[in-house]
Parts: structure tokens; sequence; C-alpha cells
């Protein structure tokens, strides 16, 4: 990565002025962001043994992992964004973090499905408010030609803590039994890092906000200043929730389809997907971090949307990877699709964060992650689960996956194009766009 200059004084999460260099701000970010997708992904190796000991079918599973865990941001999406546009933004992110901690603690002694759905909204809160906040203060720290790898960077560390959530999850419920309590032991286990995380964040000083008017803070004065935008805004938000829907789609889904038609153990269907999860994690934030950034330079937004739009439509056949003749190829094909669409879908925030006005960026991020959040998190798992059972039951959750996939790429594409031409008529800086601190 690029060299990057130190920061100006900035106050730290209890006020103190401070300077702090931006590789270091940078790490703190990347672990939060880490223990923040850890979290998120902590229940999914262990659904399998949970589902037995709870007696939960496909569809209560589902649920916890879609509506449960985006209702909440979804309905507070506007107030967290409105919270990080006008608030210190480290403490934020510590209450974020030990938030998650307390969620997966409920969701572990919950003794009904109820009472996980609100445990589940806890960890989906807290993983959505890290989010939001830690792209905005990269947003701050770095410039927009180096923010596309800064970003990256945080991009990366999310699909490892989502890979390490997969693999040590894995390895807790084989060493702890996987009937009974043991999902649960593990699941608090994994709880423990989020708190020692929260402590590290004591030491992360609040950046100096970049690209900001001098405005009035009020409601009505922001929503006022986000009018102008929305003719950019929103086609970018909903290639955003278009494109979440495959990744989620096969993260979910993605274990039982190769357990249920390929006739994978457990254990071989776990190595395959934090293989693949660790993989395209990786290559697709830093790949495509990169691309956005010489895109950016070469000819600004507009030409870092194109890529990303020829990037999603050579990568649609990969959603039908079930139908591949052996288990090695489905996984690389499922690799591939994974990594382009995560690349993709850095790109499309990374974009998002250099063109909306500073003012706007954490209350434009929570909408972009809300909507995301509706499309991806919550009925993507529960379309395909749907659809499976009209094409005939379990064994049909391929081929459902690939009905939904498919189509949302493409209506992706068309959406990011929406975006492009929006661009070019209000140029690559919207209305209320005001460089300087």
């Amino acid at each position: 990565m690029a060299a990057f200059s130190d920061l100006d004084a900035a106050p730290s999460a209890f006020g103190a002025q401070r300077r702090q260099a931006p590789l270091l701000s940078l790490s703190l970010l990347i672990a939060a962001f880490f223990l923040g997708r850890f979290n998120q992904s902590s229940l999914y190796p262990l659904q399998e043994a949970m589902a037995a000991a709870k007696g939960l079918t496909d569809n209560d599973v589902a649920l916890l992992h879609g509506p449960a865990f985006i209702l909440p941001f979804v309905i507070l999406s506007i107030p967290v964004g409105m919270a990080v546009d006008r608030a210190l933004r480290a403490p934020l992110l510590i209450a974020a973090l030990l938030m998650g901690a307390i969620g997966s603690v409920a969701t572990a002694y919950a003794d009904s499905l109820a009472t996980m759905f609100q445990g589940r909204a806890l960890v989906g809160l807290s993983t959505s408010a890290v989010t939001v906040t830690a792209f905005s203060m990269i947003s701050d720290i770095f410039p927009a030609e180096q923010r596309g790898r800064a970003k990256s960077a945080a991009d990366v560390a999310g699909q490892i803590g989502g890979s390490a959530a997969f693999l040590f999850g894995g390895f807790l419920l084989a060493a702890r039994g996987d009937g009974g309590q043991g999902w649960r032991s593990a699941l608090l286990i994994m709880t423990m890092p989020l708190v020692v995380g929260a402590v590290l964040l004591l030491a992360l000083r609040e950046p100096v906000r970049t690209e900001r008017q001098v405005v009035g803070s009020s409601t009505g004065q922001m929503l006022a200043e986000l009018r102008p935008c929305l003719p950019l805004i929103l086609p970018l938000i909903m290639g955003a929730v278009l494109i979440e829907i495959p990744i989620i789609a096969a993260f979910t889904w993605g274990a039982p389809i190769l357990t249920r038609s390929f006739s994978l153990s457990a254990a071989e269907v776990g190595g395959i997907m934090g293989a693949i999860l660790l993989l395209s994690g990786l290559a697709g934030p830093i790949l495509c971090g990169l691309l956005s950034d010489v895109c950016y330079r070469a000819g600004g937004p507009r030409k870092a949307i194109g890529a990303v739009v020829l990037l999603i439509f050579v990568s649609t056949p990969g959603a039908l990877f079930v139908a591949a003749p052996s288990a090695a190829i489905a996984a690389i094909i499922l690799g591939l699709f994974m990594t382009c669409l995560i690349g993709a879908l850095s790109m499309i925030v990374t974009a998002f964060t250099i063109i909306i006005p500073g003012q706007l960026r954490g209350l434009c991020l929570s909408m972009l992650s809300a909507s995301a959040a509706v499309g991806g998190v919550a009925l993507a798992p529960l379309l395909i689960s749907w659809l499976s059972v009209a094409f005939g039951g379990p064994a049909m959750i391929g081929k459902a996956l690939a009905c939904i996939c498919i189509p949302s790429s493409l209506l992706t594409c068309a959406s990011l194009l929406l975006g492009m031409r929006s661009l070019a008529r209000i140029g690559d800086k919207p209305p209320g766009r005001v460089i300087g601190p």
C-alpha cells in the first residue's frame, strides 16, 4: 500500500488531542472489522448442531441469519448514520463491539427461537454499526485516490474474520462435541475476542472530518442536502442490494449445497468453505481495491463503476456451480464466483465513499448497509429456502440458488449503468460537496 501522510491533530475517544499515524488507525479499524465479521459468522459453523439440539428447521435457521440479523439496523439505520456523522466515532465503535458480544451470549443462552431472534438482532446491529463507523473513519483518514486500497484492507480483515469463524467454530465443535451443549459453549468461547478488541480500541483516535461543509446539524438540513444526490445514490444503493443477494446466498447455502449435492462430510465441507471464504475474501478486495484506485486515477468514479459492471457480468454463470461434475470443480467455480462478487461489492462501496459528500457519508453508508441487508441478509436465505421447497425439497437448494442469483446479478449491472448515467449528468462531485476540513 502506498505511503500515507500523518493525520492532523484529532481528539481521542475521550476528547484528548493527540496525533496518530494513519497506518496505526487503520490497523485498529481493521481489527474492529475482523471482530465484527467474526462475530457475525460465528453461528454459521454451529448451525447444524444448534438446529439438531434445538429442533430448528431450515426456515428457522434462515430466520436467524436473515430478518433477525438485519431488522434492528434497518429500523435504526438513519439514527445510526446521523450519529456517525455528528458524534465521536471511536466510542461508537467500542460500544458496537460490546453490543455484539452481548448478543452472542444472549443467543447461546436462549431457551426459545424468539430469544435467539433477539440475540441475533443485537449481533446484526453491532456488525452494521461497526461497518458504517469504520468506513466513515477510513474515508476521513485517506484521500480518494488511496481509499480503495485502505478499504480493501478492512474488507480483507472482514473476510478473514468470517473464514476464521468457520475454522475456529468447527474446531471448537469437534473438540467439545456436536451434541447437547457443544454448540453453546463454542459460541460463548468465540465471543471472548470481542471484549479484548473493545479494550484495544481505547487507543483509537478520532480522525479529523474532511470534505465537510460548515452547515447546521439538524435532521431537516441533512435531509435537504441529501435530496439533490438521490438520482445518483439510489441506483448505487440498488446495485449494492442486488449484488448482496448472491453473496449472502452463496455464503449461507454454499455448505449445505456441497453437502447435499456431492455427499461430503461436515469436516470436508468445513475445510472447503473455510478455504473458499479465506481465498475469495483476500483476493477479491485486494485485487479490486487496486483496480478501484487505478480506475479512479484514470477516469474517476464512472470508470470504476464500469469496471464493476463488467466484473459482475462475466462472473454471473458461476451461480451454476451446483451443476459441476465433481465437488472439486464446484468448489473452484464457487470460489471464483465469490471472489468476483466480493470484489465488486467492495468497489461499489468505495465509489460510494468517494462520490458522497463527507457531511452525508455516515447517513448514506447507513442507508446503503440497511438496504443491502434487507435484500441480501434478510431476503436471500429465505427466498432460496422457500424456492427449494417449491422445487421439491432440500435437495433442490442448488437449483433455487441459481434461479435467484443469476437474475440478481444481471439486475445489478442494469442498476449500476443507471448510476453511471446519473453521474455523467451531474459530474463526479454531487451538489453540496466542498473539499476541505
